[in-house]
């Protein structure tokens, strides 16, 4: 887990730095979900796709965090009717 931790510090850090490289914050959410924080992966990964909208593997990768968190049942989203 450790490695991990140093991972995101240093991912965040780089985001930090070029905070228009998308693929950071694509990096960043995918191993925060990988430590349990599906709020501040959701969040890091939506800014990948903000920077990068047209990137398929963001949004796919979004989905996966949604899944991960069991969130895919969002008020107002997949209802009948």
């Amino acid at each position: 887990m450790r490695g991990l931790a140093n991972m995101m510090q240093d991912l965040r850090a780089v985001a930090d730095w070029y905070p228009d490289l998308a693929d950071a914050y694509n990096m960043l959410g995918m191993a925060r979900v990988e430590g349990g924080g599906i709020i501040s992966a959701l969040e890091a990964q939506r800014q990948a796709i903000a920077l990068a909208p047209r990137n398929v593997e963001y949004q796919f990768n979004l989905g996966q965090i949604y899944v991960a968190g069991k969130k895919w049942m969002r008020r107002g989203r997949f209802s009948r009717g």
